[in-house]
């Protein structure tokens, strides 16, 4: 288990850019799943 870090989180969001929030929601999920 990786554990929760803000930093890389937002690090994450930012990277993507200017996409839909469709989109940012399915790789917040993504991320949230890899990082439990």
């Amino acid at each position: 288990m990786k554990g929760y870090d803000i930093k890389e989180f937002h690090r994450m969001v930012l990277q993507q850019g200017s996409i839909p929030l469709e989109m940012l929601e399915r790789l917040t999920d993504e991320y949230i799943k890899g990082n439990s």
